[in-house]
């Protein structure tokens, strides 16, 4: 859909929601997402009000999408590293601290690289030597 007086075009999905929503899909697409009886105007009026937060999110999408994909052989590396890299990184900060963690996971998470778990658990996903 599109509106002459936006500069972004934008997939509707309308159900039985009470809120606006935006979002980016995996093909780059702007969805928004809006309750089935709101009015066009009020839409557009937030996809406007929102361009700004649109235009962000599209370019952090497209720099995801050019990040090229690794290889198994380069996948084994990383989590080869990882595993020796961050017990020592760990130890060091653990030891600044005063904390000691009772186990430390590499893991092969895609979007969170890392978190704490329950029982003072750290895990890392080796896509953190990428950094």
């Amino acid at each position: 859909m599109k509106n002459e007086n936006l500069r972004i075009e934008y997939i509707l999905v309308r159900s039985n929601r009470k809120t606006v929503a935006l979002k980016i899909d995996k093909e780059l697409q702007v969805v928004v997402l809006a309750p089935l009886k709101l009015p066009q105007k009020y839409i557009d009026d937030f996809v406007t009000k929102h361009i700004d937060w649109i235009e962000k999110h599209l370019a952090s999408a497209r720099t995801r999408e050019a990040i090229p994909r690794l290889q198994p052989t380069e996948i084994e590396q990383l989590y080869k590293s990882a595993s020796e890299y961050i017990p020592d990184r760990v130890k060091f900060f653990s030891d600044q601290m005063g904390v000691c963690p009772r186990s430390i996971k590499i893991t092969e998470a895609h979007t969170i690289w890392g978190s704490c778990i329950f029982k003072f658990g750290i895990c890392f996903s080796y896509r953190i030597m990428l950094l």
